[in-house]
């Protein structure tokens, strides 16, 4: 099994009353390919079957693998799963429901993810071939987390659900699978806003901005627990510091905060270890984007603030309907303005540059 294939088979699944039971909403042929709607639901009763038995899908790597060793390292992660405390099932729940609420918004079906669906892996154990440090795995239904390699971010609450969040949100924003050309599988179509699209060979649209969207999004979803119990004591410590050091500088003159700050962290020797939002580039430019569509539409009173317009970037990653952003961006900038901005997303230097020029 391939991390980003599927077994084979145009249509969305039969909605169920409240509650869905797969990430992929929607599959994808090809018209000269002739899948029927019998194919179709194979492919969504295996992902369901994915998504529900996760034991299922640890015999079906090893049947055809033959051992975990021969499993590819972003797969093979889940076989060195740790067990989970009972703050951290507790955690999984919150921001289940933390989300459900955002799917709930624009008009979708509860997703609960389940605990046996995510999976936390010690860093020890984490293959040194992967880079990143957390991924939701479209063709496995599942989330892996890694610890954190510092003593001190390891027990973080905010680090944990921060990771969880961002990966939660990429889990149940709009996936879909297209069939693989000359090939009984399918792969991953639609991904939030990014888009593989029809042609297998083609670099996807909009990984950047989608990277974007859902790391804000984590960030207010983030924000939304300080109350919380579980997280209260870690905020507060957190903003103690850094009004502390809010206007210190190293020894070169650079300040000792950045400003991504979501955790901070101090040893016995006073050494500060912090966790940070991510993708500073990518939000940059959306946000950048974000201003520049808010003043152009000013005059005409369109919006109320940038977070409306923000909403509609959102609206677009949750359920793949991307024609209003389009029609926005076109209207605003010009004509194919819109489709310039998907080709210059897969190089950040260019994204930033015709953002900036707009």
């Amino acid at each position: 099994m391939n991390r980003n294939e599927m077994p084979k088979i145009k249509s969305e699944p039969e909605p169920k009353n409240k509650e869905a039971f797969t990430s992929i909403a929607r599959v994808l042929g090809r018209k000269y390919e002739g899948i029927s709607e019998e194919e179709r639901q194979k492919v969504f009763k295996h992902i369901e079957e994915t998504f529900e038995d996760q034991g299922k899908l640890k015999k079906n790597l090893l049947r055809d693998f033959g051992s975990v060793e021969n499993i590819p390292p972003a797969v093979r992660t889940i076989f060195f799963e740790r067990s989970k405390t009972p703050e951290e099932l507790e955690i999984i729940d919150i921001i289940n429901k933390r989300t459900n609420r955002l799917r709930r918004r624009f008009g979708l079906l509860d997703l609960n993810v389940p605990p046996e669906n995510v999976y936390l892996v010690k860093d020890t154990d984490w293959p040194e071939e992967l880079d990143s440090d957390c991924y939701y795995n479209p063709a496995g239904q599942f989330i892996v987390v890694r610890e954190p390699k510092i003593t001190e971010l390891r027990d973080s609450k905010i680090t944990f659900a921060k990771n969880l969040i961002h990966e939660m949100l990429h889990f149940k924003h709009l996936n879909s699978l297209k069939k693989l050309e000359n090939s009984d599988s399918f792969s991953v179509y639609g991904f939030g806003l990014k888009n593989y699209t029809r042609q297998d060979d083609l670099e996807p649209y909009f990984g950047n901005l989608n990277e974007a969207i859902v790391e804000e999004l984590t960030i207010r979803v983030l924000q939304e627990l300080r109350d919380n119990s579980l997280f209260k004591k870690e905020f507060e410590q957190t903003e103690e510091i850094i009004k502390l050091l809010s206007n210190e500088t190293d020894t070169d003159g650079r300040p000792l905060l950045n400003g991504n700050e979501f955790y901070i962290a101090s040893d016995q020797e006073n050494n500060l270890y912090s966790a940070d939002f991510r993708r500073t580039r990518e939000r940059v430019a959306l946000g950048k984007l974000i201003e520049k569509i808010y003043q152009k539409n000013k005059n005409n009173n369109r919006f109320k603030n940038k977070e409306e317009i923000f909403d509609i970037f959102v609206k677009s990653i949750m359920t793949g309907k991307i024609i209003n952003l389009g029609h926005l961006v076109d209207q605003t900038f010009g004509k194919e303005t819109f489709k310039k901005i998907a080709e210059a997303d897969n190089n950040l230097d260019k994204l930033e540059k015709l953002i900036e020029g707009l």
